[in-house]
């Protein structure tokens, strides 16, 4: 551990990382492939916790495209690689995707770390003017009809009450 690190954990303070890799719209196997050389190398820069852009496993603008099972099924499985891979990284991550449950298509925040997503935090307040058009296809979080889903083989919980 470098003196910096140890300054820093000593301190009670986290190593933050925010990124934003090269997106493919409507590609999930890309955009995973970006996300993890972008987490090999955070971790390997001393990084705690790697933030992801909203929606950066499949691009924000898809648009209509968000409704595509075949969409929502790859983001997922792009979630569940990236959880998998973050078992052998020394860090957490908090990557976006659309996640459909009980009929509705929600904007989520993953927050991954160990090899497991740990909980899913939906999207309170959605923008519907100007350019944005999100409640075209996502439901705002107050929609949210469970606190928990089993994913990737676990119980998983989700909502805006979450503390990781």
């Amino acid at each position: 551990m470098t003196p910096m690190n140890r300054n820093h954990d000593e301190a009670g303070l986290l190593r933050l990382a925010v990124a934003s890799p090269e997106i493919r719209v409507g590609d999930p196997d890309f955009n995973l492939e970006r996300h993890l050389e972008i987490a090999r190398q955070a971790a390997a820069d001393g990084a705690q916790l790697l933030v992801f852009p909203e929606l950066g496993l499949t691009g924000y603008s898809c648009a209509d495209l968000f409704y595509q099972p075949l969409l929502q099924r790859s983001a997922l499985a792009a979630l569940e690689r990236l959880a998998r891979a973050g078992e052998d990284l020394p860090l957490a991550m908090v990557a976006g995707l659309p996640l459909a449950i009980d009929g509705r298509l929600f904007n989520c925040a993953a927050f991954v770390a160990n090899g497991r997503v740990l909980g899913l935090v939906p999207k309170s307040f959605l923008p519907n003017s100007a350019e944005f058009y999100e409640e075209r296809w996502f439901s705002a979080a107050d929609r949210l009809t469970r606190a928990e889903l089993e994913l990737c083989g676990e119980t998983v919980p989700i909502g805006t009450d979450l503390l990781f």
